[in-house]
């Protein structure tokens, strides 16, 4: 069949046949063309053949990538607070661990004194780690986006052995933020939890922390 074109400029829309559209550019407004429905093109009388170009336009991909920006924003947030509630409750569970771990060295290994050193660092991690009372990984003093550190008191003739552990973020600020929340624990067994993002200083200064609402 042969159609007349609607010129709009130098676009013309040849022909519809029902919901295919064939185009045709740069046509003038007398000239007719023949539709080929089958192969999506038309064809000028003198045998020229424009086929229909498929594909997406500018404002369809824009309207995806702001689609794609709206799901990222929503999702991403709620993402990294997911990753950083899962670092602090394996943050608390390790101080569970190493709490457990320095009762069972003092009683088996250490005669009464619990390990590590009297100032605050990750030797009574390694301590721990060498009758395999804690993990590897905590031997380290780093594990689940967390830092361990703890110190000890040695017994006396007038005081028992005492002890505690620290752990702070790895990473305390920013979109890499591994947790919003320090803890503590010291002989007693009762974890110590706030936003401060510094390591507790000392066993007093654990002991009169704010407990863990759990």
């Amino acid at each position: 069949m042969w159609l007349k074109p609607h010129v709009y400029g130098r676009l013309a829309v040849a022909a519809m046949h029902g919901t295919q559209i064939v185009y045709a550019v740069g046509v003038s407004r007398q000239t007719k063309y023949r539709c080929d429905p089958k192969h999506k093109r038309i064809q000028a009388p003198g045998g020229i053949l424009m086929k229909r170009q498929d594909g997406f336009s500018l404002i369809e991909l824009l309207i995806v990538v702001v689609i794609i920006g709206i799901i990222a924003a929503i999702a991403i947030p709620n993402l990294l607070a997911s990753r950083r509630a899962s670092n602090e409750g394996s943050a608390i569970s390790a101080m569970r661990t190493l709490h457990g771990a320095q009762s069972t060295y003092a009683a088996t290994y250490g005669n009464g004194n619990y390990a590590g050193a009297t100032t605050l660092d990750t030797t009574c991690l390694t301590a721990l780690a060498g009758p395999n009372l804690v993990d590897s990984t905590m031997a380290t003093g780093t594990k689940s986006g967390y830092n361990f550190q703890g110190m000890k008191i040695d017994k006396s003739s007038t005081a028992p052995a005492q002890f505690m552990f620290s752990s702070v973020p790895t990473t305390t600020s920013g979109v890499t933020q591994t947790g919003s929340r320090r803890f503590g624990v010291a002989t007693e067994g009762v974890i110590m939890a706030d936003s401060t993002l510094t390591d507790f200083a000392d066993i007093p200064s654990v002991q009169a922390g704010t407990p863990l609402a759990n």
